[in-house]
């Protein structure tokens, strides 16, 4: 009897068919990846933010709560984004070649830094005189150089789109109300608004004109490109 023999092997459609299983699977297996990767630096860049713009706030909350005196100092314009008011400090938070006391004042701005190959940042600054410089403003009755914050000040936050200070003073039923000099020396809180923009926003703002826009667009942008915080903040004695 003869016995029947089959060959074995695969044949080109069956070839055809486990390539393309393959393919699918690691196709699948990129995105899936490629899904994971983002959301992780998604969640990185979020905690960055929320990081960054919790050091703002309490480096900002700080200061409000040490306000002392009756001047509060807002820049003329809507463009200045810059306020300002004396603080009690401590020794230990002044240079010690200029501590003679504790009255101190310090400000903030909105400013826009030159970068390399021309582009532009929006930063946030914030400037302390210690107490020998507001001493000697004092006695030249020059309170105005208090407030004018430079360039070469401290750049709190890099890259920030808003930064808004909104002065509240409590009315007779306790609630909020806006604050304006004419009621009061000083305000009693402070509503904070402050909006940082994405690396990637900020790789495309080149011009303070660019800067301009995002921020009257920011209802157009996308939350992984901007992070909002706000708060209120009680002033000086209000806040004990």
């Amino acid at each position: 009897m003869r016995k029947s023999c089959r060959k074995t092997g695969f044949t080109i459609i069956e070839l055809v068919g486990s390539l393309s299983v393959c393919f699918l699977l690691v196709l699948t297996c990129g995105v899936l990846l490629r899904m994971s990767g983002e959301q992780k630096r998604s969640i990185a860049r979020s905690y960055e933010w929320q990081r960054e713009a919790q050091l703002i706030h309490e480096v900002l909350k700080e200061d409000l709560i040490s306000a002392h005196g009756r001047h509060w100092h807002e820049g003329n314009g809507e463009e200045d984004c810059e306020v300002g008011w004396f603080s009690l400090k401590s020794r230990q938070a002044q240079s010690a070649s200029k501590c003679v006391g504790n009255l101190c004042a310090v400000g903030y701005r909105l400013v826009d830094q030159q970068l390399g190959g021309g582009r532009v940042q929006r930063n946030l600054l914030r400037q302390q005189l210690d107490s020998a410089e507001v001493f000697e403003a004092i006695m030249a009755d020059d309170r105005e150089s208090l407030w004018q914050v430079g360039p070469e000040a401290e750049a709190l936050a890099q890259g920030v789109l808003l930064f808004e200070l909104w002065p509240l003073l409590r009315d007779d039923s306790q609630s909020w109300q806006p604050w304006y000099s004419v009621l009061s020396a000083m305000p009693e809180a402070v509503e904070l608004r402050l909006v940082l923009a994405s690396p990637e926003l900020q790789e495309r703002l080149k011009t303070s004109e660019d800067w301009d826009a995002a921020r009257w667009d920011m209802n157009q942008l996308g939350g992984d490109e901007i992070h909002e915080l706000r708060s209120l903040i009680v002033i000086g004695q209000h806040a004990r």
